[in-house]
């Protein structure tokens, strides 16, 4: 379960600072995710495709150009202006816990970067029966997720970044089944400090995938990097394509 008082974390830290210190995330690395994705399901150039946790919604830019029925789905406000125009049309601003999409009407669905995990077990589980559900018969869902084990076990407990005059410094540990980040913020220019926490599941590959089975959805490929290597315990990623079951 989520830490006491760190339950709703989500709604405080995906903001312009969170943007910033994530930057080196780029478009770049989400046209090589994107087309691994195509790779794995060719079938995703066709039909409707929801990015949910879209942020800003550099992997839909991606995906858009060879399919422009590509939407996005955030909670974040800040995130979502921060899109560019041509993609604001296509985003929607919503609870991923609360999918306002119809059953059985969505082609493909993108979870990248570890957008799953934010809640509780129970949570988290009917979250991918929801997915699930909006999933037409043989659509496709890719989770994008850490390797729980070689974070287990190369966990960095303490580090400093600096991007854009924002100074974050972060430490980590695992507790209670999650990897939990306390971020303290120094704005240079102003000299304020804030707090943040981040709080995700460490779930090991086979609980996914068995969460996965559990809402109707089978197993088509596992990776390890979006460079498409195969995933074994030392993958940084775990990247899990599934597909919704026909009758």
């Amino acid at each position: 379960m989520c830490t006491a008082g760190n339950e709703n974390w989500y709604t405080q830290w995906f903001d312009e600072e969170y943007a910033l210190l994530y930057s080196h995330h780029d478009h770049v690395e989400a046209e090589q995710a994107v087309e691994l994705a195509k790779s794995l399901a060719p079938e995703l150039n066709h039909g409707v495709i929801l990015d949910i946790g879209c942020g800003s919604g550099r992997h839909m830019l991606a995906m858009r150009r060879s399919n422009s029925q590509c939407f996005g789905l955030d909670l974040s406000a800040t995130l979502l202006d921060l899109a560019p125009n041509e993609l604001k049309s296509s985003l929607i601003r919503a609870d991923m816990r609360h999918l306002p999409i119809r059953e059985a009407s969505v082609a493909g669905i993108f979870l990248w970067f570890t957008s799953f995990g934010y809640f509780s077990d129970t949570e988290n589980k009917e979250f991918m029966k929801s997915m699930s559900r909006i999933l037409q018969p043989g659509g496709i869902l890719l989770v994008d997720y850490f390797n729980s084990a070689y974070l287990e076990k190369y966990l960095v407990p303490h580090n400093s970044v600096e991007r854009s005059g924002v100074a974050g410094t972060f430490y980590r540990v695992i507790r209670g089944g999650r990897v939990i980040k306390h971020i303290t913020l120094h704005q240079l220019e102003t000299n304020t400090v804030r707090e943040v926490v981040e709080s995700v599941a460490a779930y090991a590959p086979e609980e996914l995938q068995a969460m996965a089975r559990d809402a109707g959805l089978r197993t088509r490929a596992i990776k390890g990097s979006y460079d498409g290597e195969p995933f074994d315990v030392s993958s940084l990623r775990w990247i899990g394509v599934f597909e919704k079951f026909t009758d």
